[in-house]
């Protein structure tokens, strides 16, 4: 890592506090291309708290009603998941609700790009607290993001290498029996989906 180039892209990157120090997609892909030429994710991800900072600043650019910004950012974060593993997972954590709030933006590019790269990092780190992340976001007021909870929970579900705890079959049949109930057919569809596997890991409780 060459200290001053991770200083500049720091400020770049990590250090963008408003959105429109990147006023187009251009900007936003050169600033992170020049970051991950440099090592700069590698180096936020050594620590859950960097990693949690980096979540912080690219869910600023998530936000971002430009569809065009929404996209690079979700490419990037696709293209670190895959290259990092679950490394990422502080950083998946960060990113997700502010993802899983893009799915009820009326932009469809924005909503689909959120969409894909939501399930895509929910099968690269299916930690515990990304499926504490996903069941309070289970609740929200929107029924897209109900429903994109639900299926990433079910992706979750089927990377899993560890057992699931009582206290986790707990808390997934207590949000099933709110979601599959659903006044929105889509949320309860995710939702059946979602029984299943989590019947399949606890048969005895589910």
């Amino acid at each position: 890592m060459r200290g001053g180039h991770h200083r500049d892209v720091l400020i770049l990157v990590a250090g963008a506090h408003r959105i429109d120090e990147f006023p187009d997609d251009v900007a936003v892909r050169g600033h992170l291309q020049q970051a991950a030429a440099v090592g700069f994710f590698e180096a936020m991800l050594e620590s859950e708290y960097h990693g949690r900072r980096l979540a912080k600043h690219l869910s600023y650019q998530l936000a971002d009603l430009r569809s065009q910004i929404v996209r690079v950012v979700c490419g990037v974060l696709g293209e670190v998941g895959r290259e990092h593993g679950r490394a990422v997972a502080p950083l998946v954590v960060g990113v997700m609700p502010q993802l899983l709030k893009n799915l009820y933006v009326s932009v469809k590019a924005i909503s689909a790009s959120s969409h894909e790269t939501a399930l895509e990092l929910a099968s690269i780190a299916p930690t515990d607290k990304l499926l504490s992340c996903l069941l309070a976001n289970a609740a929200d007021s929107h029924h897209q993001t109900r429903r994109g909870a639900a299926e990433c929970l079910a992706v979750v579900m089927r990377s899993r290498d560890a057992p699931l705890s009582a206290a986790q079959v707990n808390n997934l049949l207590k949000s099933l029996l709110v979601s599959t109930a659903d006044a929105d057919p889509t949320v309860r569809g995710a939702a059946a989906k979602l029984f299943w596997l989590v019947h399949g890991a606890a048969p005895a409780k589910a």
